[in-house]
């Protein structure tokens, strides 16, 4: 399996009815689809075995590789004889053995299927398994819909480091902003520090930490928060959310980078002015006091740096010399622009 950043998708039984006519839109080169083929509320359901192959063979006619957590229960809600078959049957691309299999049932599927382990899974055995299968091996965390649950990110940031020198690709979740999915409805992520902030900010804080595939734990985002995670995943670019004061007089609509010399308190926006040159003028307005995630605009009474953008990380007093022309909607995203990240700063709804 090739080690490559990558959003996914979640669907389950319970939810293909209400999830199957926006996948097609949703798939591009790379996307995956997380599913469970072991939940006790689902396989007691009338028809669930029809169910779910129908989901399977859709999600494969579309082209989402697919990533089916199982359990022993899975064969019999099935009805097959054993996860070879199913694997054939169904062209399930990878399987996620969280519980109830021996490690020597682990190694005989890694000889027909990529596997992926839970990511608690301790050096000794990894290095036996990978060592042991002919296909690919993943690990993935789990998610936590009861609140307070969640993995610390330190916790995730250590944990990752066993996979990270195998060089075994990771997988963890974000909730959606959509609709949740029951019986909680408070979000399925793997850290608990994501459960209320928006899908970019987990998506940035996750890949920061070495996970490869990104899952979405309740199903789909938002239009606009699929673009903006994709749009990092795929180019490196934090689309942020901006609301801006009247005419800035200046446009901010390309992708700008955060100078590498930025200090703590602001990030200094490098086209908008190129080093030690003097920028466009720029006439004085709205010069108020400066607030955290505020975005301004030095005015000709700063001289040579008349047109430099700022986005202040912390309140700064009124200066005659800077024009304040927005404000950044988002401030947890705010925290994760660092110096040498590219942004886009958007129109709110844009």
């Amino acid at each position: 399996m090739r080690k490559s950043k990558a959003l996914g998708y979640s669907v389950y039984v319970s939810t293909w009815d209400s999830i199957k006519d926006q996948l097609s839109s949703l798939y591009s080169e790379g996307s995956f689809i997380f599913t469970s083929l072991h939940i006790e509320e689902e396989i007691q359901q009338p028809q669930y075995q029809i169910k779910a192959l129908e989901m399977l063979k859709e999600l494969k006619r579309i082209g989402f590789r697919i990533i089916a957590d199982v359990s022993p229960r899975t064969l019999e809600a099935l009805e097959v004889s054993d996860f070879e078959s199913l694997v054939q049957q169904t062209q399930l691309d990878v399987l996620r053995a969280d519980f109830g299999f021996s490690f020597e049932e682990l190694v005989k599927m890694g000889q027909y299927v990529d596997v992926c382990v839970n990511a608690s899974m301790d050096e000794e055995g990894i290095v036996e398994l990978q060592s042991r299968i002919t296909h690919s091996l993943m690990a993935m965390h789990n998610f936590y819909p009861r609140p307070e649950t969640g993995l610390d990110f330190d916790q995730l940031i250590e944990k990752n480091q066993l996979f990270i020198k195998h060089g075994i690709p990771l997988a963890a979740f974000i909730p959606s902003d959509g609709l949740k999915r029951g019986p909680i409805f408070e979000g399925l992520p793997t850290c608990e520090s994501h459960r209320t902030t928006a899908p970019l900010v987990g998506c940035i804080d996750l890949i920061s930490a070495g996970i490869d595939r990104i899952v979405v734990g309740d199903g789909v985002l938002t239009s606009t928060q699929n673009q903006m995670c994709l749009t990092y995943i795929n180019e490196g670019i934090v689309s942020i959310d901006c609301t801006f004061e009247g005419s800035t007089q200046c446009d901010l609509s390309s992708v700008m980078t955060i100078r590498s010399d930025s200090p703590k308190q602001v990030l200094r926006l490098l086209e908008s002015r190129l080093y030690a040159t003097p920028g466009q003028k720029i006439s004085p307005q709205h010069t108020v006091s400066r607030h955290r995630g505020s975005i301004t605009l030095d005015n000709e009474n700063y001289l040579r740096y008349s047109g430099e953008v700022q986005i202040l990380k912390k309140d700064l007093e009124a200066d005659d010399r800077v024009n304040v022309i927005g404000q950044v909607n988002d401030l947890d995203l705010l925290d994760r622009c660092q110096p040498g990240m590219k942004i886009k700063l958007l129109k709110e709804n844009q």
